[in-house]
């Protein structure tokens, strides 16, 4: 017989041990919608779960990709994440910083992965919606412009009884049939009234990114003549440049009389004082019409120079032509009435010094003048800038 020994390496039989992998990777991605508005902003994705935590920054119309997820064979089953775009610090409640609207959806993407059993992983993927999710953003800008103005009367104060209308049209393309190409209509913006301090209360005019581009406006006053009162005829255009600052405001630049819109209407008064002397004859009856005598200007700072003739009437009464005076006169009366405008003092007044003297010249034959012959009047006009009243009176006694 034979003996046998068998020794194995290791000491027992041997045992043959295969191993097995299978791996597979996914790439998952979000989109950026085109917006031409966001300009170059940059906007920030999240990929979140199952250990996973990535960011990518990207501008609009741009896709991120994520780094490649890995998965092996003891990864298979169903795997969730979270894709959402983060919102930056400061966004207000609407999710709005400067003019950006962020998005504030939240995606579900599930992977499923499965073991093919011949080393091979397959791998299915599906986000929330069926396709990659774009995120979309709003951009919205706005700016405003006040127009400023002051309501003046040349002539007297304002008081609160002055209430003038004015209005603001904007100048805009004729677009009416048949309108000639280049043509332009003017659109009533608004009607606004002053205060009872002449401030002109001018509309806030409000602009958003679909009024970029040029504005021409024209401001006017439609108050009506009256009382006194002659409005002001002129007018204004205003032009405002309005462009996007890219940060949710608007670049609002107007023309340098944009806030001095300012009207001046005139006041205009008139007052007249009557001016007679009285001839006396001794020795015999008074002839109507055989004397003369003369009312002259004396002194300086006259606006014209008043020189009126009379001729006495039969009971001795002299009667001078009225002396006018008047504040802001118009062009029918300034041929007639002395403008004292720009001749009052502080205090309303001024002082106008007459001579009213008998024609010697003129004297009939044997009679003597018996002097004085002649006498200074003086005219003082006083004026109310508070009530616009316009008085005469005179210290004649003649």
């Amino acid at each position: 017989t034979l003996s046998k020994t068998v020794t194995y390496e290791g000491g027992e039989v041997p045992t043959f041990v295969n191993s097995y992998a299978a791996e597979t990777e996914v790439e998952l991605q979000a989109k950026k919608g085109e917006n031409a508005k966001l300009g170059e902003n940059e906007f920030t994705f999240e990929l979140s779960g199952e250990g996973v935590s990535e960011r990518k920054t990207v501008k609009q119309g741009e896709t991120a990709t994520f780094t490649a997820i890995r998965y092996d064979q003891d990864q298979t089953g169903t795997h969730t994440y979270t894709i959402k775009e983060i919102i930056p610090e400061g966004a207000d409640e609407g999710n709005t910083l400067d003019g950006i609207t962020y998005d504030s959806s939240e995606y579900t993407v599930t992977v499923e992965i499965t073991d093919n059993g011949n080393g091979t992983l397959s791998k299915t993927v599906t986000y929330e919606g069926g396709e990659v999710p774009t995120f979309v953003n709003g951009y919205a800008a706005d700016g405003e412009i006040d127009f400023k103005g002051q309501k003046q009367i040349d002539g007297r104060d304002l008081t609160e009884d002055d209430v003038f209308t004015f209005e603001v049209n904007e100048v805009v393309a004729d677009d009416a049939e048949g309108a000639e190409e280049g043509a332009t209509k003017e659109v009533l913006i608004a009607v606004v009234q002053n205060d009872s301090t002449g401030e002109i209360k001018y509309p806030r005019i409000p602009y958003t990114l679909a009024d970029i581009g040029t504005h021409t406006y024209i401001v006017k006053e439609t108050s009506k003549d009256g009382n006194g009162i002659i409005t002001a005829k002129n007018s204004y255009t205003v032009t405002v440049e309005v462009s996007d600052n890219g940060d949710g405001t608007l670049k609002v630049v107007p023309s340098d009389n944009y806030d001095v819109l300012d009207f001046v209407n005139t006041y205009n008064t008139t007052t007249q004082i009557s001016l007679n002397a009285r001839k006396i004859m001794k020795g015999r009856k008074l002839n109507e019409g055989e004397f003369t005598f003369t009312l002259t200007g004396a002194g300086v700072n006259q606006s014209k120079i008043v020189s009126k003739n009379a001729e006495n009437e039969y009971e001795g009464t002299v009667f001078f032509d009225d002396l006018k005076f008047a504040i802001n006169p118009t062009d029918e009366q300034k041929a007639e009435y002395i403008d004292v405008t720009d001749l009052l003092d502080k205090n309303g007044k001024y002082e106008l010094k007459l001579t009213v003297a008998e024609d010697l010249s003129k004297l009939p034959k044997g009679v003597v003048a018996v002097p004085p012959t002649s006498k200074i009047v003086t005219i003082t006009v006083s004026y109310d800038r508070a009530t616009g009243k316009l008085e005469a009176s005179s210290d004649a006694d003649m």
